[in-house]
Order: C-alpha cells, then structure tokens, then sequence
C-alpha cells in the first residue's frame, strides 16, 4: 500500500520489483486525491494553499518538485497500472468534509517532503510562525472547510 508516495519512484520498475515480491493473490494499493471529471487537482484548490504557497516560497521551499516528478510522463496512476503486471484495477472513491484550523494545516504543511521539519532544520520554528500569522491575517477565525475526496486504486494481476 503506498499513499502519495508513487509518484516519487520509478513506478513501473517498482511495480515489476512488487510482481517478484508479492505472493499469489497480492494486491497493490494507492490512496490518494481522486480525479474528479471537470475538476483537475489545482495546487491553489483551496483557499488556505495560496497562503501556504508564499510562505513557503519565503522560506525557499520547492513546492513544485513533487508536481514536476509527477507530471513528467503525464501519465496518471491508473495508465502506469494498466500496463504492469497488476493490470486488473478497481477503483472505490470516498469523499467527506473537513474542518481544518491552524494547528492541523500546519501539522499538514510540515508532513509534505517539500516542508517536512527535517527539511527546515533550525528554521521549523520561525516557519511554524510565519504560517500561524499568515494563515490567521488572511482569516481570523482560523477555520477552513474542505471536501476531501480520496481514491483506493487496488491492482491486481489479471485472473486474479
């Protein structure tokens, strides 16, 4: 099972490494945003990510590598699946809301590589502040709302 990790690796080379390494019947799983029609992932999707963005970029921190890794081939998930030995896919979506305040898009911003706390070394504390009083001066109420919709995308090889 891998998160919003796939699209860090070679995927079709870990997917032939997985086809070795798994047993008879064994899956792979990848959660993550779903693809909504009409509605491509924008990074500034939500009201608090423009915020986050030019804090980030005050901080020198490379938002976009993750994007760029990802949209090199421009293929999606699905497609690279389709032609590996797990080709049999099946996809469930689940969607909710969400209630962020500051404590939990902070928590949120420092779990992505990009702006991990391991990333900022001595740095994680004036950045936790930078975003605490950018987040608050663009919204005092310090909440947000947000629809989450993740996709389950298990593979499987065909016949199975």
């Amino acid at each position: 099972m891998m998160g919003r990790s796939f699209h860090w690796m070679d995927r079709r080379s870990v997917l032939v490494e997985l086809d070795g390494l798994l047993p008879p019947g064994g899956a792979v799983a990848l959660v993550g945003p779903a693809r909504q029609q009409g509605e491509p992932w924008q990074p500034d999707a939500q009201p608090w990510q423009p915020i986050e963005r030019r804090v980030c970029e005050e901080f020198g921190l490379d938002i976009h590598a993750a994007a760029r890794s990802f949209h090199a081939t421009g293929e999606h998930h699905s497609g690279v699946l389709a032609g590996s030995p797990f080709g049999s896919l099946e996809s469930r979506v689940f969607s909710r809301r969400l209630t962020w305040d500051v404590d939990g898009l902070i928590g949120l911003q420092l779990s992505y590589s990009y702006s991990s706390p391991a990333r900022l070394g001595d740095r994680l504390p004036a950045f936790v502040e930078a975003l605490r009083r950018a987040l608050l001066a663009d919204n005092p109420a310090g909440r947000w709302e947000q629809r989450l919709t993740t996709e389950v995308l298990v593979a499987r090889r065909p016949g199975r």
